[in-house]
């Protein structure tokens, strides 16, 4: 979805207390809700890609020189920069840590999905592959993935549940 910005991104409780009720009310059907999540780490990569891509401020900036590394000790001691970040389970889930979605599927198996929506809407999907960000060392020590680890309890309990 390209436009209203707002909706790109529903949550899946935004999804359940307004469209899901609006979607009911105008065909008097049920939708299938359909969500893809990433492994948290490779999740964290990609944000740290899109602020090094876009530079966006200062602390963008200042992760040029600083390194991934760096940027995930932000993350896990909740940096101010980072705030639009949250986290995968909070978009996808209740308060309570419960899946709001009907269908999740492991982002590293994009086919899976594809494969799904070609035969619920009976026709072929083509994903094409856009917002590539630039190549860069996302190396990571085990005690700072130990720490992430620990601080994305939630994300890595609900990633492991998947199907895969």
């Amino acid at each position: 979805m390209l436009r209203p910005t707002s909706m790109r991104h529903l949550t899946a409780q935004e999804y359940c207390a307004h469209l899901a009720p609006l979607l009911r009310a105008q065909t008097d059907e049920n939708f299938t809700s359909l969500a893809m999540m990433r492994d948290p780490i490779d999740w964290l990569r990609s944000w740290y890609r899109f602020y090094l891509r876009d530079a966006l401020d200062d602390y963008a900036l200042t992760l040029r020189t600083r390194g991934f590394e760096a940027f995930v000790r932000d993350y896990i001691d909740q940096h101010d920069s980072l705030a639009p970040i949250s986290a995968q389970h909070k978009f996808l889930c209740d308060p309570s840590g419960s899946p709001l979605v009907d269908r999740i599927f492991r982002y590293e198996m994009i086919d899976d999905f594809v494969r799904y929506l070609e035969d619920r809407l009976d026709c072929i999907v083509t994903l094409p592959r856009l917002n590539v960000p630039p190549a860069v060392d996302v190396a990571l020590s085990s005690a700072t993935e130990q720490d992430l680890r620990a601080a994305m309890h939630e994300d890595f309990d609900l990633y492991a549940g998947l199907a895969s």
